[in-house]
Formats: structure tokens, sequence, C-alpha cells
């Protein structure tokens, strides 16, 4: 009888801490996995925040790339506007003839 009681009890011990270690390493893996969750999350949102940083250096640089494409299209009309008023480079090259003499309403020189 003792020994089937100290059996008994045996199995209860080890099954409880069976039970309490499960329960820990279960505790553990949980924490982790909250961890690594969290972690992924600051990460995402810290890589979200270096994008709104990048876009927003990036603004004045599209200005300045707009800037230059607009006024290269403008030099290009130019050019095309006093070409087509058969004006010949040699003119243009001594600047004896502007464009406020041709388009000066469009533009001004």
């Amino acid at each position: 009888m003792r020994y089937t009681a100290y059996c008994f009890s045996t199995a209860v011990v080890e099954v409880t801490v069976t039970i309490i270690v499960l329960a820990v390493v279960v505790e553990v893996v949980v924490v982790v996995i909250v961890l690594v969750l969290l972690i992924v999350v600051v990460v995402v949102a810290a890589e979200v925040v270096l994008v709104v940083v990048v876009v927003a250096a990036a603004v004045p640089l599209v200005v300045v790339l707009v800037v230059v494409i607009v006024v290269v299209v403008v030099l290009i009309v130019e050019m095309s506007v006093v070409y087509s008023y058969g004006l010949n480079k040699q003119d243009i090259g001594r600047h004896r003839v502007g464009l406020h003499d041709r388009v000066g309403f469009f533009f001004t020189t």
C-alpha cells in the first residue's frame, strides 16, 4: 500500500513538474514570439519613417529637377523660335538680335 501511494505521489509530482516545465516553455516561446513580432513592427515602422524621410529629402531634388527640365524646355523653345524666324548662328553668337525683338511678349531677355 505504501509503495502504491509512493508511486502515485511520485507520478503526481512528475506530472505536475512536467506541466510546470511545459507551461514555462510555452511562456518563453510566447514571449520570444511577441518580442520578435515587436521587433518586426518596430523595424517596419522605422522603414516607413525612413521612406518618409527619404521622400521628404527627395522632394527638393524633384523640384530642382523639374526647374531644370522647365529651363531646358524654355531654352529649346527659345532657340527654335529664333531659328524659325530665319536668324543665322552668327547673329545669335554676336547678340545682334535679341529675343525681345521677335517675341517680346513671350520671353524677356
